[in-house]
């Protein structure tokens, strides 16, 4: 405060040079600060409105104001004395109402003083007196009303607290409200004033637009006096009124519908119906931005369903057909013709006589061409642990379903080119001489399969397919004369674990870059077996 002061004092005295605002301009800025309460820059704006006009009390005036809201008594006097001394008759009324503000403050301070003291020496009549005395000196204090009302209701002059709290500054509080209601439930009060009571302050508050507040007075109202007239008709408007205001500080079109379907012939039917034409096209415009498809199909629907034949439903159709038919044409450069076929064809289902439905029709027939082209063929190197050499080949079509043959071996097959002899599990063997087994196995196979082929999403396709196996065990031994004589180390068939086994499998293909294959699947017999694959599309 000693700074602000300093800076007043040099701003008064000391300044230099010429300010080339007017005195209007400068007066503005400082009404401005006046009004958001920033006295400290009121101090430091108002020395530029002596310094603009020295004739001119106004910016004593000013600094005067900032100081008694920055407490400061003395330095009030003081500007005041100064402005006083060149007021003319219009800042002589300014200051005059500056002069009775403060004495209203003055007088108002004093009163809630009076009211703690007489609570303090157990005064209630007094201390209520003073709290309402307080209040209607600054009606914004709502919480010196309430505490004048709670005294009234404790000597039941139910009447006058009730005069309180109808007030319009009193009764949008929250706690004025649980009060109104706490008053009407006392027995005297019921037994007193009743339906007439319950009837007056709800016109009265039906009048200030608190409608909730009144839509209570009149239930209450029909508690006493059920089936009356008046309060039941006003109970329908009060309804009426909660609902459109509701709809109104909504940001949800749904609210303004609700409030159409309840009231059809309603008192805002005609601005219902306005805001609900602009919303359904603003929303679907907003759709529109975000590709939100169903929203603007959404809203459409709507449109159609209250207002046919309206204008405005060819304002949404013309988005969905500007989405339809970029859609369409994003995919046919893409390639992805089935997209492309299906987005045209919503174009023509939405309004078949759009400005470029022929384009849309002519389009379709290119997209049915492509998608009618020859499947391709593939040839795949194909893989399992059980059988890591294998082909795969066939055909991949991208409408209906195409088919495939796996071929697959393992090195082992070739072992049983040249065994001769067999062995079972109990080590009978056909060779005519002795053969001893030396420990050492080679388990083969060779199978083939086949299926079909079908696409899911293009270009993936799955298969699913059966085949057949021929699966054997060779054992090494070491073969003898029968003289006991060393031949020759020789492979023997296992008879016991020679067999032919049936699977079935099923898998995905995926396409990529339009010449590669990949394959992945499974077949299964007494375990799932992975298969893996990759190759060409011809």
């Amino acid at each position: 405060m000693k700074r602000i002061a300093l800076i007043i004092t040099l701003c008064f005295i000391g300044v230099t040079g010429i300010s080339q605002e007017s005195f209007a301009e400068i007066e503005s800025r400082v009404k401005e600060k006046v009004e958001l309460n920033l006295w400290e820059d009121v101090l430091l704006i108002a020395s530029e409105l002596v310094i603009a006009d020295p004739s001119r009390g106004d910016g004593y005036l000013y600094t005067a104001m900032a100081f008694y809201h920055l407490d400061n008594q003395p330095k009030v006097e003081k500007y005041l004395v100064k402005a006083q001394k060149k007021a003319d008759a219009e800042l002589q009324a300014k200051i005059d109402a500056f002069t009775e503000e403060m004495l209203s403050d003055d007088t108002t301070v004093n009163l809630v003083k009076d009211a703690e003291q007489f609570e303090s020496s157990n005064n209630p009549r007094a201390a209520c007196q003073a709290w309402y005395e307080a209040w209607e000196e600054d009606k914004t204090k709502v919480d010196y009303a309430l505490n004048a009302v709670g005294y009234y209701i404790d000597f039941e002059e139910y009447e006058k607290a009730l005069e309180i709290l109808s007030d319009p500054n009193v009764s949008a509080d929250p706690n004025a409200r649980s009060v109104v209601d706490a008053i009407y439930n006392t027995p005297s009060m019921v037994a007193k004033e009743g339906y007439k009571s319950s009837m007056e302050n709800g016109h009265a508050a039906f009048e200030y637009q608190n409608y909730t507040q009144s839509l209570d007075y009149f239930k209450q109202a029909l508690t006493h006096r059920s089936n009356d007239p008046e309060a039941t008709n006003m109970v329908a408007k009060c309804e009426e009124e909660i609902l459109w205001k509701k709809a109104l500080d909504s940001n949800y079109i749904e609210d303004t519908e609700k409030y159409a379907d309840t009231y059809r012939s309603g008192k805002y039917i005609s601005t219902a119906n306005d805001r609900m034409r602009r919303s359904y096209v603003s929303i679907a415009k907003n759709c529109a931005d975000s590709r939100n498809e169903s929203g603007m199909i959404d809203m459409h629907n709507r449109y159609v369903n209250r207002f046919p034949g309206d204008q405005g439903i060819m304002d949404i159709k013309n988005l969905l057909l500007n989405y339809y038919f970029a859609n369409a044409e994003s995919s046919f450069k893409l390639k992805n013709y089935s997209n492309a076929k299906a987005n045209y064809e919503q174009y023509l289902n939405v309004y078949s006589m759009g400005s470029k439905a022929e384009e849309c029709r002519n389009q379709i027939k290119r997209c049915v061409r492509r998608l009618n082209q020859r499947s391709q063929g593939f040839l795949l190197y194909s893989y399992d642990e059980q059988s890591p050499f294998g082909l795969d080949f066939g055909r991949l079509n991208k409408r209906g379903v195409g088919g495939y043959m796996n071929i697959k071996m393992n090195a082992e097959i070739f072992t049983g080119f040249g065994v001769l002899y067999e062995v079972d599990n109990a080590g009978n063997e056909t060779h005519p001489g002795e053969g001893v087994l030396t420990g050492q196995i080679r388990e083969a196979n060779i199978a083939v399969s086949t299926g079909l082929t079908f696409k899911l999403v293009y270009p993936l396709f799955g298969y699913v397919g059966g085949g057949a196996g021929y699966y054997t065990v060779y054992e090494e031994a070491d073969v003898y004369f029968d003289d006991g004589d060393f031949w020759e180390t020789d492979w023997f068939r296992n008879s016991d674990q020679t067999e032919f086994r049936f699977y079935p499998e099923a898998g995905l293909r995926l396409k990529f870059a339009k010449t590669l294959v990949f394959k992945y699947g499974f077949m299964f017999q007494e375990e799932t077996i992975q298969q893996l694959g990759v190759g060409f599309a011809f």
